[in-house]
């Protein structure tokens, strides 16, 4: 029997992966304003920031407290991003498997993101359509994580009873223990797995099946590194 009656999840890195079509916009709007294109390592360590923070992160340091060149490159990636975003993303092996399996049970899914709510409802839609309860990206007046607005929006709306928040970097296990929830960190995303064990989440799973296990009323044992692992 699930312990949960909502599972709540990151988007980037936790189920989809977005990272190719992130690095291309990002460059193409470098090289558009006429900087240097960025490392995919660097765009890849920089993805868990909201949108306006993870785009000003990219661009030259010059130009960090440059408010104008910032909005005004921010609307250049978002106009290319929001025609692209969907070139190469792609769900994580398993991960639609894991959906319709928690669906199955009558677990109540929702999606809480950095990234602006029109994009992450896009990307939603496309890839996992009618299956999430919920939906929620930055923007629509509600803080950004790892403030609680978009949990209060979605426990408000939901009517959940025990939640769990699903991330793949330290600032989505961060969040989870800042509104109170436990945490399952997922390491195929954007951070190294010595990043996840460092924070202590409630688990840690390679994959989506792992996830399934450790989201399941199964006994769970902690591993030689200490961390909670099926």
């Amino acid at each position: 029997m699930m312990r949960y009656d909502c599972v709540i999840f990151d988007l980037d890195g936790t189920l989809l992966d977005t990272l190719p079509d992130l690095i291309s916009s990002v460059n193409h709007t470098l090289r558009l304003n006429d900087m240097p294109e960025k490392e995919a390592a660097y765009i890849r360590s920089m993805v868990a920031n909201p949108g306006r923070e993870f785009f000003r992160l990219c661009m030259p340091p010059e130009f960090a407290n440059d408010a104008d060149m910032i909005d005004r490159c921010y609307a250049d990636f978002r106009r290319h991003y929001d025609v692209h975003l969907a070139d190469e993303t792609a769900p994580y092996n398993g991960v639609k498997e894991l959906l319709s399996s928690l669906k199955k049970m009558g677990i109540k899914l929702a999606v809480i993101s950095n990234k602006a709510d029109h994009a992450v409802k896009m990307l939603i839609e496309k890839n996992f359509p009618a299956v999430f309860d919920g939906v929620i990206g930055e923007g629509n007046g509600l803080l950004p994580k790892p403030a609680p607005d978009m949990y209060l929006h979605l426990k408000e709306k939901l009517q959940f009873e025990q939640a769990i928040y699903i991330g793949d970097t330290e600032f989505d296990i961060r969040f989870a223990r800042a509104i109170g929830i436990d945490c399952a960190a997922v390491s195929y995303g954007y951070r190294e797995e010595d990043v996840l064990i460092a924070e202590k989440p409630d688990y840690i799973a390679a994959d989506a099946e792992e996830l399934l296990h450790a989201l399941s009323a199964n006994g769970i044992s902690e591993d030689d590194h200490g961390k909670q692992k099926i």
